[in-house]
């Protein structure tokens, strides 16, 4: 059999500007078709993804843009242009009522039930990622669910940031990372004063709207969709053994030491605080000493 090659893919994603130059599109969601491997391309639009197949095809998407998809056919180096979508434009958005995004000047991002579903995350903050203009997404744990959603960044220092969360017109206390984005309809996001008005001060920080499905007319339908996958790290950091780290303490602590004591050394440290019983300013604990004497790693 011949074994399938890995390429590292990088590059950059730009739009067409305002005076038919290049500009980067920063928050491009690039991921890889059929599977959860994905990026978001930085501040100048540039992204990379390591350890992929040969024969894998990338797929490009930005809110208010074309999809795109690009075989990468070994390629190492592939840069994209994306299109606007004109088509969006007569899409329909709720800020508390429904109205043509045309007639709409306030700020509002949309996303559709469809798009969340095209990767297959558990979690609607993951399935949200990249996907929303002004809507950062990070993600401070392990925890599944528990990444943290902020608009337009920081607003206050002192006070929360979180924005309040709608469901079919009801505020949600918490749990927005527990809807499954295969019965969300369309999520808006309200991000400037115009839009969020009609929710007072409690829309400071922004107003997430989400509009679940419902029941229609017609035959019922069943449907099924599976997938699995493992997290892990791209690069494990070497731990240190028991004996490096331990020397590693000594020579810190022994440095402060000289420098309280001028005319000591490191000799005096070891014999007069570390070999000294009756010494109350040891820093390693007994168990220390015995996974240290034992050789395991720390």
């Amino acid at each position: 059999c011949v074994e399938q090659q890995n390429t590292i893919v990088s590059g950059q994603v730009t739009a067409q500007g305002e005076k038919d130059d290049l500009i980067p599109l920063p928050g491009v969601h690039v991921a890889v078709k059929g599977t959860a491997q994905g990026t978001v391309t930085d501040i100048e639009g540039k992204y990379q993804l390591d350890a992929l197949p040969s024969q894998a095809v990338l797929v490009f998407s930005f809110v208010g843009y074309v999809s795109e998809e690009v075989a990468v056919n070994e390629k190492s180096q592939i840069n994209i242009t994306l299109q606007t979508d004109a088509k969006t434009l007569g899409e329909v958005v709720v800020v508390g009522a429904v109205m043509k995004k045309s007639d709409l000047t306030g700020a509002v991002a949309s996303i559709e039930g469809e798009k969340l579903r095209e990767l297959p995350t558990a979690s609607v903050t993951q399935a949200l990622t990249g996907r929303l203009a002004g809507v950062l997404i990070q993600n401070h744990s392990g925890v599944s669910g528990g990444a943290s959603i902020k608009i337009r960044g920081n607003n206050s220092i002192q006070f929360g940031n979180n924005p309040i969360f709608v469901v079919d017109g009801l505020i949600l206390d918490g749990g927005f990372n527990l809807l499954n984005p295969s019965d969300i309809e369309s999520i808006d996001v309200l991000k400037d004063a115009s839009a969020t008005s009609i929710y007072g001060a409690r829309g400071a920080n922004g107003v997430v709207l989400v509009t679940t499905k419902k029941g229609k007319k017609g035959e019922g339908k069943i449907g099924y969709d599976s997938w699995y996958g493992v997290q892990q790290f791209t690069r494990t950091m070497p731990r240190l053994g028991a004996k490096d780290m331990f020397d590693l303490r000594v020579e810190a602590n022994a440095n402060t030491y000289m420098d309280e004591n001028p005319n000591a050394n490191r000799e005096q440290y070891i014999n007069n605080i570390l070999r000294n019983p009756d010494s109350p300013n040891t820093p390693f604990a007994p168990y220390e000493f015995e996974t240290y004497n034992s050789g395991k790693s720390y």
